[in-house]
């Protein structure tokens, strides 16, 4: 299903359940940096749909995944994971390869302020290059020993979202690809299609018409790229969650040129 497709034909909505077995958890380990101490986090997910139980993992996080660029995955050893402060989290691509059939991807977390839930947004792309589906998360958090937590995701979208009204500003993160940390007070938010920070345009960068932007349920939106191949310009993936009419979080992956990974954006914006 291309992303252009009308919000008609994305309105199919997808539920299910899953726990996740957390037999050691160091916080250290989820940060961006390096891991100075013996430690080991062994990570299950197991979910529960209608066509039946499925399970990932064992995957075992010790030391060596957390690296100069940011944390490997044990089954994915293309993507890092960049964490900014809050809990704000992406997983992507360290580059865009070659080799499109390893198809290209980001995911966005947010955590609430209340900690006991978060919100996310995955956009997928195919063979090509072209952007193919976007699908949102809403997680609850829960007690392992008494039952499942609950999940439910959908690629429904909406054609409009009425921004916030008035001037938000914030403090804008910025981690680049050496997980050199670097804050802006009191930016401003500049709308859904616009990135963290500075502005990815010029001459060597994606043309602002060769973005999408999607609203989801549960104030979630996702603006990206209708295609991403290696060699066609810098580009940014960028996410809100609006979840009120006075606070609109934001993250953003940027890459370059060259199709590199450069640098994790995070924004926490209230009126």
């Amino acid at each position: 299903m291309n992303v252009e497709d009308s919000s008609e034909a994305l309105s199919r909505n997808l539920g299910s359940r899953f726990e996740r077995a957390w037999h050691t958890i160091v916080v250290d380990l989820l940060l961006p940096y390096a891991v100075t101490k013996a430690v080991e986090i062994v990570y299950n997910n197991i979910r529960h749909k209608p066509s039946g139980r499925k399970v990932n993992g064992p995957w075992v996080f010790a030391a060596d995944p957390s690296l100069p660029d940011g944390i490997a995955h044990p089954a994915s050893p293309e993507f890092r994971s960049h964490q900014g402060p809050g809990g704000d989290f992406s997983y992507h691509f360290r580059e865009v390869l070659e080799d499109l059939r390893k198809r290209f991807q980001v995911e966005f977390f947010f955590m609430a302020p209340s900690q006991d839930t978060r919100g996310s947004v995955l956009a997928y792309y195919d063979e090509r290059g072209d952007a193919t589906w976007a699908i949102c998360n809403r997680e609850n958090v829960w007690d392992p020993q008494e039952k499942p937590s609950t999940w439910s995701s959908s690629n429904a979208t909406a054609r409009e979202r009425v921004p916030p009204p008035g001037p938000l500003t914030g403090v804008e993160y910025t981690l680049t690809a050496d997980l050199v940390l670097s804050e802006a007070a009191g930016a401003t938010w500049r709308g859904y299609e616009r990135p963290v920070g500075r502005a990815v345009d010029g001459e060597d960068c994606l043309a602002a018409n060769e973005y999408k932007l999607l609203q989801m349920p549960d104030g979630l939106s996702i603006c990206l790229p209708r295609r991403v191949r290696r060699g066609t310009g810098a580009f940014q993936v960028s996410m809100h969650w609006q979840m009120d009419a006075r606070t609109v979080p934001q993250e953003t992956v940027v890459y370059g040129a060259d199709g590199a990974f450069e640098s994790f954006r995070t924004a926490h914006y209230t009126v």
